[in-house]
């Protein structure tokens, strides 16, 4: 009896676990950065076309196909000012492989244009707008900032990362993307 109960118990939590890990797979209606599995193909929740703090635009066209990384964060947090440059060098080493960043700005309330302002400061130049509720909610950003989330060329979520990634770190994660022997 015991054993039977037991191994009920053990299949019930086991379903659970796999539904609250998206086992069921990635579904385009409900998005969710923490729902994918490294196996599911094109689980990255889609972004909505997002204006650019320069005036441009960024579509899910233009990320199909790519290594993306997602960075939610905000220009009066130190360590996402602190990671900004690493996020940028990563940029310009990988974008003509095929990699892209996309930072998304939360909870902040400073002008466009002070904002563009910020990002030349720091000499960012990847796609870079603000986050909506939307964005926020899909990807399960949390309570804290920064927050991002890599994905491979066909979608799947490789890693999320909490608090400032350092260079070392982000290398170690992108090199095996891009150099697949």
């Amino acid at each position: 009896m015991r054993t039977s109960l037991l191994a009920v118990l053990v299949v019930a939590l086991g379903a659970a676990a796999g539904g609250a890990l998206g086992a069921a797979g990635c579904q385009k209606a409900v998005p969710s950065a923490s729902a994918c599995t490294e196996t599911e193909v094109d689980c990255r929740p889609a972004l909505r076309q997002l204006t650019t703090t320069d005036g441009g635009t960024l579509t899910e066209e233009n990320l199909r196909g790519k290594v993306v990384l997602v960075n939610f964060w905000a220009t009066w947090c130190g360590p996402c000012r602190n990671e900004l440059p690493t996020l940028q060098a990563a940029y310009a080493r990988y974008q003509d492989q095929g990699f892209a960043v996309v930072g998304l700005v939360v909870e902040d309330r400073v002008a466009d244009g002070d904002l563009q302002s910020f990002l030349e400061q720091y000499g960012v130049t990847y796609p870079t707008g603000r986050a909506s509720e939307a964005d926020y909610r899909a990807y399960r950003v949390g309570s804290g900032v920064p927050v991002s989330f890599l994905y491979d060329a066909e979608g799947r979520f490789v890693r999320r990362f909490e608090g400032e990634i350092s260079s070392r770190l982000l290398e170690a994660e992108l090199a095996p993307l891009f150099h697949r022997y």
